[in-house]
C-alpha cells in the first residue's frame, strides 16, 4: 500500500527530476545604481556597462540561455568598457530597458576614447546584440578586433541594430588624435550592422580618414542595412584588405562621403613603404551594394562606389569569378 508520505516523495522526485527550462540572466544597469550591487535586481542595479559586462561574461549557468543587460534610461558619462564575450558561448545583448523611453544616453563627456573595445582572437562568435542606446561624443564607439594577421583568430556573430551614433570622432576630445572609425571590424566577420543612424561623424583634422563602418582585414560576410548616414566628412563605409562577400544594401548617404559613400581602398606595399602589416595587403573582393540612396545637399554628388589602388597585384591571389563589386 502507498501511503499519504509515500504520494509525496514519488511527487517529490519527479519535480525535481524534471530539468530547468532554459532562461534569460538579467543584468539591471542603471545611472543612479552601484557597483557594488550584483545587479541582478531593479533595486540593486550596477551603475557602469564594465561591471555589467564582467559579471555578463563570467555566467556559466547552464539553464541561462541569454545574458541581456537591461540599460535604464538615462545618461551614462564618460563610461568606456572592454569586452571579450561570454566564456560559454551565450548571447550578451545590451538593450534599452524600456524601448518606450527616451534612449539611455552614453556621452564621451570630453574624455573620448572608444565606448566599447571587443577583443577577442579566437575563432568564435562573440555573439553581442546591441540595441536601443545612444553613443556620443567619442573618437569610436565600438571596436570588434580580431588578429588582422592572422585570419584564423577572427571573431564575430555581433549584431549592432537600431542604435544612434552622433558626434563621434576626433571632436569628442580635446587634443585627440584624428578617428579612423565609428564601429570598427578587424578580421570580424558574420555581423550584422542595421537600422542605426550615424549623424555629425567628424575629424577637425585628416577628416577623410573617419568612417562610420569601417571592414578592415579579413573582415567577411557582414551585413550593413537600411542604416542612415548624415553629415559625415569621411567615406561612411570603407573595405580594406580581402574583406570579401559582404552586403550593403539599403542604407540611406546624405552628405556622408569625402570621395564616395562606399570605397575599398588597401595599403599596397608593392607602391608604398609605410605598411604596417606582416603580410601583404589585398583588394576587397566580391562586395554586393543593392539598394542604396545617395542624397546631395551641401556636398558635390558622388558615385556610389569607389576603389583606390589596382584591382591585383603580385602577391595577392584572385580568382576568375571575383569582381572588385557588383551594384545591383
Amino acid at each position: 500500500m502507498i501511503t499519504r508520505f509515500h504520494w509525496l516523495t514519488v511527487i517529490f522526485i519527479a519535480v525535481w527530476a524534471v530539468p530547468a527550462l532554459a532562461h534569460d540572466l538579467v543584468i539591471f544597469l542603471d545611472p543612479g545604481g552601484s557597483d557594488a550591487f550584483d545587479g541582478l535586481s531593479e533595486q540593486k542595479p550596477v551603475a557602469s556597462l564594465q561591471e555589467a559586462i564582467r559579471i555578463a561574461e563570467l555566467v556559466a549557468d547552464k539553464d541561462v540561455s541569454r545574458v541581456r543587460i537591461a540599460v535604464a534610461s538615462g545618461e551614462y558619462k564618460g563610461q568606456a568598457a572592454k569586452a571579450r564575450g561570454n566564456i560559454t558561448g551565450l548571447e550578451i545583448s545590451v538593450t534599452a530597458a524600456d524601448p518606450n523611453r527616451p534612449r539611455p544616453r552614453f556621452n564621451g563627456d570630453r574624455h573620448g576614447g572608444t565606448w566599447l573595445d571587443v577583443r577577442s582572437a579566437t575563432g568564435k562568435r562573440t555573439n553581442y546584440w546591441i540595441s536601443g542606446l545612444e553613443i556620443t561624443n567619442y573618437e569610436t564607439a565600438i571596436n570588434l578586433a580580431g588578429d588582422r594577421n592572422h585570419v584564423e583568430r577572427s571573431n564575430g556573430g555581433t549584431e549592432i541594430r537600431n542604435n544612434v551614433f552622433a558626434n563621434i570622432g576626433q571632436i569628442a576630445r580635446a587634443g585627440a588624435a584624428p578617428s579612423t572609425a565609428v564601429v570598427r571590424l578587424v578580421n570580424s566577420d558574420d555581423n550584422v550592422i542595421a537600422s542605426n543612424h550615424f549623424i555629425h561623424i567628424v575629424n577637425l583634422k585628416g577628416c577623410a580618414l573617419l568612417h562610420s563602418i569601417y571592414v578592415a582585414h579579413d573582415s567577411t560576410g557582414n551585413v550593413i542595412e537600411d542604416n542612415v548616414f548624415e553629415d559625415s566628412c569621411g567615406d561612411a563605409i570603407r573595405f580594406r584588405d580581402r574583406s570579401h562577400s559582404n552586403i550593403v544594401k539599403g542604407n540611406t548617404f546624405i552628405d556622408a562621403w569625402a570621395t564616395a559613400p562606399v570605397s575599398d581602398w588597401y595599403c599596397d606595399s608593392e607602391r608604398r613603404e609605410d605598411c604596417t602589416k606582416t603580410t601583404p595587403e589585398c583588394p576587397s573582393m566580391n562586395n554586393v551594394l543593392d539598394g542604396n540612396t545617395v542624397v546631395a545637399r551641401n556636398l558635390k554628388p558622388a558615385p556610389s562606389f569607389l576603389t583606390f589602388g589596382n584591382d591585383i597585384h603580385s602577391n595577392c591571389s584572385r580568382y576568375p569569378n571575383d569582381t572588385r563589386f557588383a551594384i545591383k
